[in-house]
C-alpha cells in the first residue's frame, strides 16, 4: 500500500493555524469597516469622499501589516 495520498498536490503552501487566524482577524477587521454606519448622504451616487494619503495609511497599513505577518509564516512544501 503507497503511504503518500496520490491525490495530494506535489507542492503546496502551508499555513500555520496561528497565522490563518490572524488573516481571519483581517478579514473581519475590514467586513466591520465596511458595515459601520456611514452618512445617508454617503450613498448618494454625487457624493466625493475626500480620502487623504494619511487617513488611508490609517485604515490599511495595519492591516497590510497583518497580511504580511501571514504571509511571512506560510511556509511552501514539496512532495517527494
Amino acid at each position: 500500500m503507497n503511504d503518500e495520498d496520490e491525490s495530494a498536490p506535489a507542492s503546496h503552501y502551508r499555513l500555520p493555524e496561528e497565522a490563518y487566524v490572524a488573516l481571519r482577524a483581517v478579514r473581519d477587521q475590514l467586513l466591520e469597516r465596511l458595515a459601520a454606519p456611514r452618512s445617508p448622504s454617503d450613498d448618494r451616487p454625487d457624493t466625493v469622499l475626500p480620502l487623504t494619503p494619511a487617513m488611508l495609511v490609517q485604515c490599511f497599513g495595519p492591516m497590510a501589516r497583518q497580511v504580511g505577518a501571514c504571509l511571512d509564516a506560510a511556509q511552501w512544501t514539496r512532495r517527494r
